[in-house]
C-alpha cells in the first residue's frame, strides 16, 4: 500500500510542479519507504509516490512507465494473481522492469485500454497519463477500500489518496454544508467529501480527464437476482453445495493474501469475521499467525475474552491492546486528521491505537474481516428489515420478534435498531424505493438530536433537503426491480457506510496512519459475487445471520463463535451517569465546545450544545449512547475545523 498524489494541467504547471513535494509529504504515512516524483517534459502533468514496500522491496519505486515512456503510472494496493497475469503478458512479449504487482497495470492497459479494470483482482486505487492520447484515467476498486480524491477546474484536475494532499496543491480547505446535513441523517454520499470541490471517485468506477473535461464510467457494480422475493428454506443438498462452495471460496480469498515479502497478521476480535480469517491463515501460514486484539475498559464492549479463546483455539500469537478514554483523548484529534470526516463513536481511534502497535511491533500487512456483514446480512437492521418487510407475519407476532430482537441487542440497539420512525422524508422514500430500510430510520432518528443543537439559519438549510432522496437520485434503481428487500438493503449500505466509513474510519485510514497495509478476503469481489447470488436463508437463517458463514466454519472455530450473535464493534458511550462523576472524555467535549473554534462552525449552536452535554449524565444508558453519535459528531467536526482550518 502507498500514497499517491499528481496534477494534469492544460497549460505549463510549473506551479504545480513546485507544490507536489508537499502534497506527497503530507501523505508520507501511508508509504514511508520511499518516494519519488515524475514530471512531463513540458510539466503539464506531474505524479508522486510514497512507498510502502511490500512486494518487490528493493525494485518497485513508483512511477512506474512503459519502455518509451509514452504510459506513467501510480498505484495503490494489492493485486492478487498478479505471478500469474504476469507470465500471460510475458508470453506476449511484454518484458517487465520490476517484480512488483503493480506493474502488471501498463501491459494489461496496452492489451485492454479501459477494460484493463476487469482484469484486477485487489484492493487498489491507481492513475495513469497516456501521453499518445493525452488523458489521465484514474480508478478504484469495487468496494472503494483504497481511496482516491480530485479536484477538478476548467484548466486542471489534482488527485490524491487523501484529501489533506489535495489542499497542499492549493485547494482552499471549505465546508460542503449539504454533506454535512446528510451525514446528520447517516447518509454517507458516494462522491462528495466534507470538502466543498473535492471528489472521491465512485468504487467501481474510473474517471477520464481530457481537454478539461471530465468523464466517469462504471466496471462493476453489486447485482442481486431480481427474482428471489419473499423468504423460502433451500433445500437440504442445495444448501450443503453452497456452503461447500463457499468454504472454498473464502479459502481463496485468505490464501490469496498472504502473499508478500513481510510477515503478514491479523486483526482479532470476538466476533467470527475475524475469527474466521485468522482461522484459516492459521491453517495456511508457514509461520505462525500474530492476531491483535482491542480490549475496552467497560463490560459489554470488550470482547478480549472471545478473542483470547479464539487465538488459544487456532494456536495464534494473542496481542492484546488496552484502550481506555485517556489514550482515546491522546489520539482522538490526530484520528480525524487522517480521517478526514466526521465519525460518530470513537472505535475508529481503537483501531488507530490497534494499528500504532502494529507499526510498532514491526508488521506491515494485517488481514481484516470487514465486509462480510455487507456479503451476508450481519447487522441488526437487516434482520429488523426481514421481520418488517419481508417475512409474512401478523401484527403480533411482528412484534414479538421485534421485541425479542432488541433484547438480544440491548448494548447497541440504540444504533442498530429502530422503533419504527416515520416521517414525510421517510414517506417519500417508501414511495420511491418500496419500502424504508431500516438502517435509515435508525439514521433519521440519531439526527432528531442534532437537528436541535443547530444554528437557526443552518437548521433552514436542512430542513429544506431530504439527503434519502437525493441520494436515490444518484442510484439506478432499476437494477433493484423485484429485488428481495433484504438485498436492496445490502446494495445502499455497500454504496454508503461502508466505502463512506467501515473502509475509511474502521479501515484504510486508521491503518495507513501508522503505514500498515489491511487486506479484506470478504470483499474479493469473487466471493461478494458469489454471495450475491445466495438465497436469503442462507444469509439470515431463523433470524440467525450470517448462516453460510457459520456453517462453512463448523468445526474450525469455537463453538462459542460459531453460535454468538452479531455484535458490532463500537466503544463505550464517552459520557457516564451523574453519580459517577465526569468522564475524561466529557470534561474534554466541554472544553471544545467552549472554545474559538467551535463557535466558529457554521452549523452547530455552542450554547445548545453545551446545555445537552450538561443534561447528558442524568439520562438512562440507551440515551446517552444515543447521544454519543450526536456529541462525536459535533467533537470530529471541531477537529476537522482545527486541523484544516476550514471555512464556511
Amino acid at each position: 500500500m502507498c500514497g499517491l498524489a499528481g496534477y494534469f494541467s492544460k497549460s505549463n504547471g510549473q506551479n504545480l510542479r513546485n507544490k507536489l513535494p508537499a502534497a506527497i509529504e503530507e501523505i508520507q504515512h501511508r508509504g514511508p519507504d520511499a518516494k519519488q516524483f515524475w514530471y512531463s517534459t513540458d510539466n503539464r502533468v506531474g505524479f508522486g509516490h510514497a512507498r510502502l514496500s511490500i512486494v518487490d522491496l528493493a525494485g518497485g519505486t513508483q512511477p512506474l512507465s512503459n519502455e518509451d515512456g509514452s504510459i506513467q503510472i501510480v498505484v495503490n494496493g494489492e493485486l492478487y494473481d498478479y505471478k500469474k497475469i504476469k507470465t500471460e503478458l510475458q508470453r506476449d512479449g511484454y518484458v517487465f522492469k520490476t517484480e512488483t504487482d503493480s506493474e502488471i497495470l501498463i501491459p494489461l492497459y496496452q492489451k485492454y485500454g479501459l477494460a484493463c479494470v476487469d482484469h484486477l483482482i485487489g484492493e487498489f486505487a491507481f492513475v495513469i497519463y497516456d501521453k499518445n492520447l493525452d488523458r489521465i484515467v484514474a480508478g478504484r476498486d469495487r468496494f472503494g477500500i483504497k481511496p482516491l480524491f480530485y479536484y477538478q477546474n476548467e484548466n486542471e484536475i489534482l488527485f490524491g489518496s487523501e484529501i489533506k494532499s489535495i489542499l497542499q496543491m492549493g485547494v482552499s480547505a471549505r465546508w460542503n454544508l449539504n454533506q454535512v446535513v446528510d451525514t446528520e441523517y447517516a447518509v454517507l454520499s458516494r462522491t462528495e467529501t466534507l470538502f466543498k470541490d473535492v471528489y472521491a471517485i465512485e468504487p467501481g468506477h474510473f474517471v477520464i480527464w481530457k481537454d478539461g473535461k471530465l468523464e466517469k464510467r462504471k466496471y462493476w457494480d453489486i447485482s442481486y437476482p431480481s427474482d428471489d422475493m419473499g423468504y423460502k428454506k433451500t433445500p437440504d443438498h442445495t444448501r450443503r453445495g453452497l456452503i461447500a462452495e463457499f468454504q472454498t471460496l473464502l479459502k481463496e480469498c485468505v490464501k490469496v493474501r498472504l502473499h508478500g515479502d513481510v510477515p503478514v497478521s491479523a486483526y482479532l476480535s470476538g466476533g467470527i469475521d475475524s475469527t474466521s480469517v485468522v482461522a484459516l491463515m492459521a491453517q495456511m501460514s508457514q509461520t505462525k499467525v500474530t492476531a491483535f486484539t482491542v480490549c475496552f475498559d467497560q463490560e459489554g464492549y470488550d470482547e478480549s475474552h472471545l478473542s483470547e479463546e479464539v487465538a488459544n483455539f487456532t494456536n495464534v500469537e494473542y496481542v492484546p491492546i488496552d484502550v481506555t478514554q485517556e489514550s482515546l483523548i491522546n489520539s482522538y484529534k490526530k484520528a480525524i486528521w487522517h480521517n478526514e470526516a466526521m465519525v460518530l463513536n470513537t472505535q475508529g481511534v481503537a483501531k488507530f491505537l490497534l494499528s500504532k502497535k502494529v507499526n510498532e511491533l514491526g508488521y506491515k500487512v494485517v488481514l481484516t474481516g470487514e465486509g462480510s456483514d455487507e456479503q451476508l446480512a450481519g447487522y441488526a437492521f437487516f434482520r429488523e428489515d426481514l421481520i418488517r418487510n419481508v417475512l409474512p407475519l401478523s401484527d403480533g407476532n411482528e412484534k414479538e420478534l421485534l421485541e425479542q430482537l432488541v433484547e438480544r441487542n440491548k448494548v447497541v440497539a440504540h444504533g442498530f435498531l429502530s422503533s419504527g420512525e416515520s416521517h414525510p422524508y421517510l414517506d417519500e422514500v417508501e414511495k420511491s424505493f418500496g419500502y424504508v430500510p431500516s438502517m435509515w430510520k435508525v439514521g433519521f432518528r440519531a439526527k432528531s438530536n442534532a437537528l436541535n443543537l443547530w444554528r437557526d439559519s443552518a437548521r433552514e438549510h436542512l430542513q429544506n433537503r431530504n439527503p434519502y432522496i437525493e441520494l436515490l437520485k444518484t442510484l439506478d434503481l432499476n437494477r433493484l426491480e423485484g429485488v428481495n428487500p433484504i438485498n436492496k438493503s445490502l446494495y445502499l449500505w455497500a454504496k454508503t457506510n461502508l466505502p463512506g466509513m467501515i473502509l475509511t474510519y474502521l479501515g484504510d485510514r486508521m491503518e495507513m496512519a501508522h503505514s500498515v497495509e489491511g487486506r479484506l478476503p470478504f470483499l474479493d469481489h469473487r466471493l461478494a459475487e458469489f454471495a450475491q447470488k445466495l438465497p436469503i436463508d442462507l444469509k439470515i437463517y431463523d433470524m440467525t445471520e450470517k448462516y453460510i458463514l457459520r456453517e462453512a466454519m463448523k468445526g474450525l472455530i469455537p463453538d462459542v463463535i460459531y453460535q454468538r450473535q452479531k455484535h458490532p464493534f463500537i466503544a463505550p458511550p464517552v459520557v457516564g451517569a451523574r453519580e459517577n462523576g465526569k468522564t475524561p472524555m466529557h470534561r474534554m467535549m466541554e472544553d471544545y465546545f467552549n472554545s474559538a473554534v467551535f463557535k466558529k462552525l457554521p452549523f452547530y449552536d455552542e450554547q445548545k450544545i453545551l446545555k445537552f452535554l450538561e443534561e447528558l449524565p442524568d439520562q438512562p444508558l440507551r440515551e446517552r449512547a444515543s447521544a454519543d453519535l450526536v456529541l462525536n459528531r459535533a467533537l470530529s467536526a471541531c477537529f476537522l475545523a482545527e486541523n484544516f482550518a476550514l471555512s464556511a
